[in-house]
């Protein structure tokens, strides 16, 4: 598996990124409290469960958060409310949506990755 692009949006402290890699590695640097982690973390919200999800994950003073990160073969989508809901989306590039969206990506990620 392999991330294609990836968009957070007011995801603990990034206003908005968008990686679209190229080549196999992807430095993320800057100086303390740039957003490295909360790069990282998108990453882990978007594909390892609820159970990775930190207790505010929404920006402070937002109402919302939203990960889109495109494997190619999926697209998953986590947004999440300041009020503490969340919903997950996992498609095929088509648009057809997967019914049970976490069991698919427990699958194809497994526990070991996070």
């Amino acid at each position: 598996m392999k991330i294609v692009s990836l968009t957070a949006e007011n995801v603990k402290r990034l206003h908005a990124v968008e990686i679209t890699p190229v080549g196999n590695t992807v430095v993320i640097g800057g100086r303390n409290g740039q957003g490295k982690s909360s790069v990282l973390d998108s990453i882990a919200y978007a594909l390892g469960g609820k159970d990775l999800v930190c207790e505010t994950p929404v920006r402070n003073g937002e109402k919302k958060a939203k990960i889109v990160c495109d494997l190619g073969e999926y697209v998953v989508t986590r947004t999440f409310d300041a009020d503490g809901g969340s919903s997950l989306v996992v498609a095929a590039p088509n648009g057809s949506r997967f019914p049970s969206p976490q069991a698919l990506l427990d699958k194809i990620c497994g526990s070991l990755s996070f």
